[in-house]
């Protein structure tokens, strides 16, 4: 049985970074099915309210896997001064017709799932990256986005990171030649630069999936654990 109380404790610690995002979150119930339901109303200009909700499952992934998923009940878009034309437009197709009914779970990604690492640091960078691929993973997803990678932090994150975790991924490449853009194959092996060549790219900014973590003790530094298995590095998953 889910408990609602940790539940709204979660949704709690979450609530600042969906309100910098301009989403104002609030509980709703658990279903039936054990989906944790939640309400949502736009305050302010700022990431689309799909990108803000996979966040939010994606953290409940990691922190109280027996949430199965989180399902949209209730959107407010708001007026829609407070949308950028972008956003205003995503949400006009996909999700004002959410506003104040029961709705279905999310849908999957409209094109290639991507997180874009530009102006994180290096830690920051793997956290958001560990994220996203746990948020993509268990989905029917093959093909994922990395942007960033000229960046000299968030390029050797997620170096690293491919180094460790190698085995969350089958195969990698640039996009069509673009030295900032990784493709990452999660399920198939696929050597073709220009694989994605056309396709349509739902991107995610990075932050929104720097959510609540509970503190660690701070570990090594990253650039002391070259391969997994090194004492005091984090092991292969």
């Amino acid at each position: 049985m889910i408990d609602s109380g940790r539940v709204q404790e979660i949704l709690a610690r979450l609530g600042p970074a969906a309100e910098q995002e301009g989403i104002a979150m609030e509980f709703a119930s658990v279903g039936e099915d054990d989906f944790v339901e939640v309400k949502a109303r736009r305050i302010a200009t700022g990431a689309p309210v799909a990108f803000l909700i996979k966040a939010v499952e994606g953290t409940f992934r990691r922190y109280y896997p027996e949430v199965p998923g989180i399902r949209l009940v209730e959107y407010d878009p708001g007026p829609k001064t407070l949308r950028s034309q972008k956003a205003a437009r995503i949400e006009d197709t996909g999700f004002a017709s959410l506003a104040r009914h029961k709705a279905p779970a999310l849908p999957g990604p409209k094109g290639i799932p991507a997180i874009d690492l530009h102006g994180l640091d290096r830690k920051e960078a793997i956290r958001v990256l560990e994220n996203f691929v746990d948020l993509w993973g268990p989905r029917d997803v093959d093909r994922v986005k990395v942007i960033g990678l000229t960046e000299d932090a968030p390029g050797r994150a997620v170096k690293k990171w491919l180094m460790v975790y190698a085995d969350w991924v089958q195969s990698q490449h640039p996009d069509n030649g673009d030295p900032d853009v990784l493709v990452m194959h999660l399920k198939t092996v696929c050597s073709n630069d220009a694989c994605c060549a056309g396709e349509e790219v739902e991107r995610m900014p990075g932050k929104i999936l720097l959510m609540y973590e509970p503190e660690e003790p701070d570990g090594p530094d990253d650039d002391d654990c070259p391969v997994a298995g090194t004492p005091g590095c984090p092991e292969e998953r």
